[in-house]
């Protein structure tokens, strides 16, 4: 007898009008919740990229200063700066006190001085190159470093200059 009674009364429930909105009111809750974790997920990672990639940064400006400061040959400073651009898929342009580029990966800069607004107000800097059409033949960014800085990475928030 009770399941007889059971399927109007399941009707009845379904068609209220306070169990709809409840239902309606949770589904919006988890839409909500989804949508700020999605975008909570992307922020994190990207801002894990950019840590990475100045993690990496800081190591290539440690190398070739170490490198520099240790009177390595310009060949042994070329050849150095060309493996660390061809593993870091950036180019690299190691610059003088005088901004004369020692060593370019590229091997289109070196003896030319590279005008201060090219290096945007930084001892060491990257910056996006011109785009190319062919990705894979053309690096992403430019990272140039100065003599001029410690041998030893900077510390975040420290300024070169």
């Amino acid at each position: 007898m009770m399941l007889s009674s059971f399927g109007p009364r399941l009707i009845l429930m379904v068609s209220s009008l306070r169990l709809r909105l409840i239902l309606m009111f949770m589904l919006v809750v988890m839409v909500a919740v989804g949508t700020v974790a999605l975008i909570a997920s992307q922020a994190t990672a990207h801002n894990l990229q950019v840590y990475n990639q100045g993690m990496n940064d800081q190591h290539i400006v440690s190398t070739l200063l170490t490198a520099y400061h240790q009177h390595e040959s310009q060949q042994a400073l070329q050849a150095l700066t060309e493996q660390l651009a061809h593993s870091s898929h950036q180019r690299i342009i190691l610059l003088d006190h005088q901004r004369r580029a020692i060593a370019d990966s590229d091997r289109t800069l070196i003896g030319q001085v590279i005008p201060k607004t090219r290096l945007t107000g930084a001892s060491f800097s990257t910056s996006p190159a011109s785009s190319s059409a062919d990705t894979s033949s053309s690096l992403s960014s430019s990272l140039y470093i100065s003599t001029d800085l410690p041998t030893q990475p900077l510390s975040q928030g420290s300024s070169a200059f």
